[in-house]
């Protein structure tokens, strides 16, 4: 949990000239490689490339220098208890000889770890720029203890020039098992007064006066230390780029979107035939889903078209509410269907807006449920039930039916209600047999043999090869099957729509804001027409559509689409869309069309879609058999919402302290009565809350089908003179799969002297929530299948 998130505050107006030279370079390359256009995204490439900076000078910090008691924080990094606020930290600038940049230096308690040793097994070094390489800064509070016996160290080693003594190569266990002391892997060493960086190839001392030596591999214990030789490590920490990025845009998801024979990056041209191709490969980007709160019988109330296709007939779910009767004096929240924080009708004092151009910076969750249901944005998740109270009848079930379809339970309030026949008459018709609100959800394909991304030419988007439906009702196992007729895995009780491909129809390349604007007092899109509501409908635009699905929440106010909310604003704004917001607009794109029954699914077994053709002339065709893509839903009891039985975003990490009935813990709208007894401060590593109540989440999964896309070919224009026939699975082996329902953890904030919650910044949240040992119950994992 470093506090060097306070480079969230780097100004936008900063030159490049006053970074780092390291910086500076991976600044560019960011740039370059994901055709970044705008200031936030620059921003945002900054604060990436000083992470990266840091995460290589930082020392790994364990929880004994930040304990899950936060009343015991490092009073070197953090204010005093309760708050354990991360100071400022000063990072000290030094000149490298033959660089024009200042390098940046962290406080010495933060790149070298602290050991307990007295005496000369360490050195109260106070800065980074005095730190000569020998010894390691002292802390008997919080330091890892450093095994040592007289003026040998554990665990005994011999010196690199007397290693080969004897012709044993290995003397001792420490030849054998190196070890690092937890070395970050670039550390500052003063070299006769000049200061740098250095890294694995340069020996750090264990002591300030080479009291402590290797051992002698001539004696006979491994007590003897050897004269004139005195005790080093190296770090083991190493850095491996871009090895491990997971964000969109990134390295991974570039590769699978490049040229594999373009040897120039930029070039965008086939310079080189790459019969081996390294790069280039599939990508699957799955949408958040599109939601809606209509069904035929509300719209008809609103005055708002509603054609009910089999993949559209809207919703059963009741609007949500709170329980809570609306405040008639805030004309513009309706607190009766207001998102909740902490289980109350009020705004999250967390939650803040720094950047106004980050549009998932929102401020006020409340105003997102404004009077009546075109201004309330509130809508259930795919976790809430997906099928009714419906259930299959026909000749064969009690009660028997002439004509089998599903049927709808009757209220014991209903005249034709019966005991022994609680279902009406008639079977469910495509506008009656709704869904939740969740409508529909789909995933847009593209492969690099048919077309591929090129940042130096922004306005060249990749072209998705298909859209494949991704929608799946996991209620039963009839449900689970698709639709009847949509040709793979469907079922006449089938209700999903999963796993089917279509060709693809309009894409983020052929579609404009139009009349769609960004509010930024109010934090959403404005412009739309009404008939936006109904996600099915062709009575207005696609990008009147997305705008009304990017104002979506759910009721604990995490918003539904952040990835598309980004996406839209750069299209109002007129900027390029980077790599993943290109796909993140197809995606959503894709869901909208299979739903409106615009695109219908592909013909041939296996499907075989045209994408036609960007640059050049020539061929495509893909081959994608149903099923290859496909959603697949199952509860994870290692996945929780909450551990501890007062478990909440803000009582993680301090109690309630509360007295049953009544209790002392204010919020800014009043005091929480209804609190259990607290013992001690709720802590994250206390499991008290019963197994039973642990609530295991419903995890949402991608299937892919190797098999299957191993078999299927692809033609195309991209580098045919080095592979002319390619698979859906292409030889590079690259397939890049993400969804966009995920929410991540989002459970760090600050807080004040008393501890309670402030506003933080959303870059801050998100640098922290990983490492602050606390559960986020707003949280949404996602899974992979292969």
């Amino acid at each position: 949990m470093s506090p060097i998130s306070n480079l969230r505050d780097l100004q936008p107006d900063d030159l490049l000239t006053s970074d780092p030279q390291s910086v500076a370079v991976d600044i560019v390359r960011l740039i370059k490689e994901e055709g970044l256009s705008t200031q936030t995204e620059f921003r945002g490439a900054r604060r990436r490339a000083y992470q990266t900076y840091f995460r290589g000078r930082l020392h790994r910090v364990t929880s004994k220098e930040v304990p899950f008691d936060r009343s015991l924080c490092d009073p070197e990094l953090f204010n005093a208890a309760p708050a354990c606020t991360p100071l400022t930290i000063a990072l000290t600038p030094f000149q490298v000889p033959g660089q024009a940049a200042f390098e940046l230096a962290p406080p010495i308690s933060l790149m070298l770890p602290a050991y307990t040793n007295a005496g000369n097994l360490v050195t109260p070094a106070t800065n980074s720029l005095n730190y000569e390489g020998k010894g390691l800064r002292s802390d008997a509070a919080r330091g890892l203890t450093l095994n040592n016996i007289g003026t040998v160290a554990q665990p005994p080693a011999t010196a690199t020039d007397t290693f080969d003594l004897g012709g044993k190569r290995e003397n001792f266990l420490g030849d054998r098992v190196l070890v690092g002391n937890d070395l970050p892997a670039r550390w500052v060493l003063d070299r006769a007064g000049v200061p740098e960086y250095v890294g694995g190839g340069e020996d750090n001392n264990f002591t300030i006066n080479d009291s402590v030596q290797f051992n002698d591999p001539t004696a006979s214990n491994f007590t003897t230390p050897e004269a004139g030789k005195p005790r080093t490590r190296k770090t083991l920490a190493q850095t491996l780029d871009q090895l491990g990025g997971t964000n969109r845009g990134g390295f991974w998801e570039l590769s699978a979107a490049d040229d594999p024979s373009n040897f120039t990056p930029g070039a965008g041209t086939n310079e080189i035939p790459a019969e081996s191709p390294a790069t280039g490969g599939v990508r699957v980007v799955t949408n958040a889903g599109i939601y809606t709160k209509l069904n035929a019988d509300v719209a008809a109330t609103l005055s708002i078209p509603w054609t009910a296709t089999s993949d559209g007939p809207g919703t059963f779910l009741p609007r949500f509410r709170t329980g809570i009767v609306d405040d008639s004096t805030t004309t513009d929240v309706d607190e009766s269907a207001a998102p909740l924080w902490n289980g109350q009708v009020q705004d999250n004092p967390i939650t803040t807006v720094v950047d106004p151009n980050n549009v998932n910076e929102i401020g006020n969750e409340l105003e997102f449920a404004g009077p009546g249901l075109a201004n309330n944005f509130v809508v259930w998740p795919d976790s809430m039930p997906m099928t009714g109270n419906v259930r299959w009848l026909d000749n064969t079930t009690t009660p028997s039916r002439p004509v089998g379809g599903y049927y709808r339970a009757l209220q014991p309030t209903d005249p034709n209600f019966r005991p022994s026949n609680p279902w009406e008459t008639l079977p469910l018709t495509p506008a009656t047999n709704r869904k939740g609100d969740l409508q529909m959800r789909a995933t847009a394909v593209y492969h690099y043999k048919t077309s591929v991304y090129n940042p130096s030419e922004l306005t060249q988007y990749q072209r998705p090869v298909a859209c494949v439906s991704s929608y799946y009702d996991p209620s039963t196992p009839d449900t689970a099957k698709n639709l009847n007729g949509l040709g793979w895995n469907d079922d006449i009780k089938g209700r999903s729509n999963n796993g089917i491909v279509y060709p693809v129809g309009t894409t983020a390349a052929g579609l404009t804001a139009g009349g769609i604007t960004f509010n930024n007092l109010t934090r959403r899109f404005v412009g739309y027409a009404p008939e936006a509501l109904n996600p099915a409908s062709n009575a207005t635009s696609l990008s009147d559509r997305l705008a009304y699905q990017a104002n979506l929440m759910f009721p604990n106010g995490r918003l539904v689409h952040t990835a598309l909310r980004s996406a839209l604003k750069k299209l109002v704004d007129g900027a390029p869309l980077s790599l993943a917001e290109q796909s993140t607009i197809d995606a959503n794109l894709c869901a909208l069309q299979i739903l409106d029954g615009s695109i219908s699914p592909a013909a041939g077994f296996p499907p075989v879609v045209t994408p036609p053709l960007t640059v050049g002339t020539g061929t495509q065709q893909v081959a994608i058999p149903h099923g290859t893509f496909r959603e697949s839903a199952f509860a994870d009891g290692r996945e929780v919402k909450s551990l501890n039985r007062n478990e909440s975003l803000t009582e993680a990490a301090y109690g309630v302290n509360t007295g049953i009935g009544s209790s002392t813990y204010s919020y800014s709208g009043g005091s929480n009565v209804k609190g259990i007894a607290n013992v001690e401060r709720n802590r994250a590593d206390i499991y008290d809350l019963e197994v039973e109540q642990r609530l295991p989440l419903e995890v949402r999964a991608t299937d892919i089908d190797l098999d299957r896309m191993r078999g299927a070919p692809v033609t195309g224009t991209v580098n045919n003179a080095g592979v002319s026939n390619e698979y859906l699975l292409p030889y590079s082996g690259l397939v890049y799969a993400t969804r966009e329902d995920a929410l991540p953890d989002l459970s760090f904030f600050n807080v004040d002297a008393s501890g309670n919650p402030v506003a933080t910044p959303l870059s801050l949240r998100e640098a922290l929530s990983s490492t602050d040992f606390r559960l986020d119950p707003t949280a949404a994992p996602v899974r992979f299948g292969w």
